[in-house]
């Protein structure tokens, strides 16, 4: 498949200005080229992931996928100790592949990591987006996954969300493929 923006999909009768909310786009990240610049603002700054900063992520994902798909269904994400519960039993998770950021007033930001070379979430606080925080995570995600001696990482993004598909262009990530999500 073209490894360029999809400009038009006849099938659909979508283009970038009206993405489909029925479609997710398969991207891939190829880890051998170099990844952009991290880059903190001064008020801003990383934290590893723990356990311990559980409830946090949880609150930003619940805040940013609310009435949206979550994992490519329209569900909200679940509470939270459905949530945490399905974190620590999924034999993908390893909280080496996740990481966080901060500001003065809480996290800002949250990105998931899968052992398969997976990014499972990526969520940025709406009071900090545009800040690089989103390519910041993901900057750091792919060097983490080039340590692992990964070749790519992949993700799905909504058809519809072209600030996130903005985000993971400027980051390196190519089209792979269109799908059709389950429409429960």
């Amino acid at each position: 498949m073209n490894s360029h923006l999809p400009a038009r999909h006849a099938d659909a009768g979508t283009d970038r200005i009206g993405g489909s909310a029925r479609h997710c786009w398969l991207m891939r990240r190829d880890l051998h080229l170099p990844s952009p610049a991290i880059f903190w603002a001064g008020h801003m700054w990383p934290q590893a992931f723990s356990i311990e900063l559980a409830s946090e992520a949880h609150r930003l994902l619940v805040q940013s996928y609310t009435g949206q798909a979550y994992n490519g269904q329209h569900d909200d994400i679940p509470d939270y100790q459905t949530w945490l519960t399905a974190l620590q039993t999924d034999p993908e998770y390893n909280p080496d592949l996740c990481y966080t950021a901060w500001d003065d007033q809480g996290m800002v930001g949250f990105v998931q990591g899968w052992t398969s070379s997976f990014i499972r979430d990526l969520v940025v606080h709406p009071r900090a987006r545009h800040q690089g925080i989103g390519l910041n995570l993901l900057s750091h995600v792919f060097e983490i996954f080039r340590q692992r001696k990964e070749a790519w990482v992949d993700l799905k993004v909504m058809e519809n969300n072209f600030s996130a598909r903005c985000l993971y262009e400027k980051a390196g990530m190519r089209y792979v493929q269109r799908l059709e999500i389950d429409p429960r």
